[in-house]
């Protein structure tokens, strides 16, 4: 009887024991500056899954994220600031993270990219503005990713630049007056470019370098040297984008058509005249 009783008792324990290990922890919030000063020691007390909130202000961090973490300012990138205290180092990174969130800061100041992610899978990045860095967004080796609402603007190289990345998905993003491109893909397959605008970059709108089967639809490029530009490029879908040249790369060739022209129709006019 005994021996039953013990028996009864462990079956017990141990169900009771697997129904903890199974049920997943409520996650928690943490705020920023409340909880902890900075945004790195915030993230680096997290669990995965919690939640951190960042308060208005600028911080002047290099932000390392190595696990699912929801990171997110309190009213957006108008008030929440990440200026790269390190030039040569990103101001945030999501490095070899599964599942992670960055959404709503400005990103800026670094000499590498405002948000760079390296080896991240399934992680979003929404309602950022990433402007004035050497690249705005940069995804090396990162897949199924989605950005989406960003904004990259000003950089001194690529807005959102894809190395080596696929099965991403971007989706109403901006990237304007970059001084070199607007959106770069360089051996990037399988990635989907949808209703995002590129304008007003110095070089090409959207570039795809050596990238197979992507998805581009609704894309604007408008104002760029180039708009939309495939190079070693095969497979990809391209529907209802819309591009247009700088007018005024153009203008001032055709000025010179006119006036090349010009001169002969004159010349050849006086000649006329005189021989008469």
């Amino acid at each position: 009887m005994m021996r039953q009783k013990i028996g009864i008792f462990l079956a017990v324990f141990l169900l009771l024991a697997l129904d903890s290990a199974t049920t997943p922890l409520h996650a928690a919030t943490i705020q920023v500056p409340g909880d902890y000063k900075t945004i790195q020691e915030a993230v680096n007390n997290a669990s995965p899954g919690d939640f951190i909130l960042v308060g208005d202000g600028e911080y002047s961090e290099n932000v390392v994220v190595k696990k699912a973490v929801i990171l997110k300012s309190a009213n957006g990138p108008a008030k929440s600031l990440i200026r790269a205290a390190v030039k040569r180092e990103p101001a945030v990174i999501l490095k070899e993270v599964d599942g992670a969130t960055v959404a709503g800061f400005t990103l800026t100041g670094s000499g590498k990219a405002g948000l760079f992610l390296s080896k991240t899978r399934n992680s979003r990045i929404v309602n950022n503005r990433a402007d004035n860095n050497y690249n705005g967004v940069t995804l090396e080796s990162s897949d199924h990713n989605i950005l989406s609402n960003n904004t990259a603007n000003s950089n001194v190289s690529y807005g959102f630049y894809l190395l080596r990345s696929k099965s991403n998905r971007m989706e109403k993003n901006n990237a304007n007056s970059n001084q070199d491109q607007g959106i770069f893909l360089s051996y990037s397959n399988n990635n989907a470019l949808i209703n995002n605008n590129a304008n007003l970059n110095t070089w090409n709108g959207i570039t795809l370098w050596d990238s197979h089967g992507n998805e581009l639809r609704e894309n604007v490029t408008l104002r760029n040297a180039f708009g939309l530009v495939r190079v070693d490029s095969d497979d990809n879908v391209m529907d209802g984008n819309t591009s247009l040249p700088n007018i005024f790369l153009i203008l001032p060739i055709v000025l010179i058509y006119i006036g090349i022209i010009s001169y002969l129709v004159q010349k050849n006019a006086l000649r006329y005249i005189y021989r008469v």
